[in-house]
């Protein structure tokens, strides 16, 4: 009712039997709409399953202008080839090393307070528990949003696209505690 619909691009597509977006990794993604009400350095969480295909260089999630991807402007979650999982303020962030498997569904939730990044601001949670995380990058830079859009399944360039599924997207304008987190996760998909 917002005008906050996603769109399709490429070959993403929603199935009913998993619930969930499918992409394909090779130029398919969803973005959102224009979020006013999230431009600036705000306190926001969200929550996701995925399950991942493969283990690639992707973005999951991105918080950010479409088109920019420049520092402060940008973040959001991603993986690498290794399984580890990033909730990143364009480069800068925090790490949980092995926490990604394939063919298996991940409950995420990634948190970022105002005022910096890293360990001190962000929070990642994998099924419902917090892990072992460490700084990446150079911790400091605050995310600065200005007319942001949500992208899932790639990053807002669209140069590191997901292969495989999300389901139950949550945005929140505030920084859920570990007891709602697992809240979320008791729930299941």
């Amino acid at each position: 009712g917002e005008g906050n619909n996603g769109t399709f691009n490429g070959n993403a597509s929603y199935s009913s039997t998993d619930r969930a977006l499918v992409f394909d990794g090779t130029g398919d993604y969803m973005r959102s709409g224009i979020l006013s009400n999230m431009s600036g350095d705000k306190a926001v969480s969200y929550s996701l399953w995925i399950k991942a295909n493969e283990l690639r260089n992707t973005m999951i999630v991105a918080l950010g202008e479409f088109g920019v991807y420049e520092t402060s402007k940008t973040g959001g979650v991603f993986m690498v080839s290794n399984g580890t999982l990033y909730n990143t303020v364009m480069g800068n962030g925090i790490q949980v090393t092995g926490a990604i498997t394939t063919g298996t569904w991940i409950h995420i939730v990634a948190t970022k307070i105002p005022g910096g990044s890293g360990t001190t601001t962000q929070t990642l949670y994998v099924n419902g528990v917090k892990p072992t995380q460490s700084n990446w990058g150079t911790a400091g830079t605050s995310l600065s949003l200005d007319d942001p859009v949500i992208t899932l399944g790639a990053s807002p360039t669209v140069s590191q696209r997901f292969n495989g599924s999300i389901s139950q997207f949550k945005l929140y304008d505030t920084v859920l505690t570990a007891e709602e987190v697992k809240t979320l996760y008791d729930m299941g998909r």
